[in-house]
């Protein structure tokens, strides 16, 4: 079995699931989804991964490591910015059929590894 290429980046802000519950008017929205796309560029070099995909994503907080589930905005914006750098064309259950969430304590800065399986 191939050793799997697994990607790190910073993440571009750390975001919480009930954030959006407490602010949830669209001009907050988009100001988010604004700052992750500046994931774009970096993501259009990872190459296109074998259709079906599992998405793996382990979060890395530097203190105080958000809950796996308060990590599904941050899933939701990331998974978005791979279909706008086409390395998935889109996220329907044909292309990714799971995605897997990890979250703790580990580093320096706040980052996201991932690797498709």
């Amino acid at each position: 079995m191939r050793e799997l290429d697994k990607y790190i980046i910073e993440l571009p802000q750390k975001l919480s699931t009930n954030d959006i519950y407490k602010s949830s008017h669209w001009t907050k929205r988009k100001g988010h989804k604004d700052i992750y796309r500046q994931l774009v560029p970096f993501l259009r070099k990872v190459p296109k991964p074998k259709l079906p995909t599992h998405i793996h994503l382990n979060f890395y907080f530097r203190s105080y490591p958000l809950d796996c589930d308060n990590c599904s905005y941050m899933v939701k914006l990331f998974i978005d910015c791979l279909i706008e750098a086409e390395v998935i064309p889109n996220d329907c259950t044909k292309n990714v059929r799971a995605i897997t969430i990890t979250s703790q304590k580990k580093g320096k800065q706040d980052e996201l590894e991932f690797y498709f399986k």
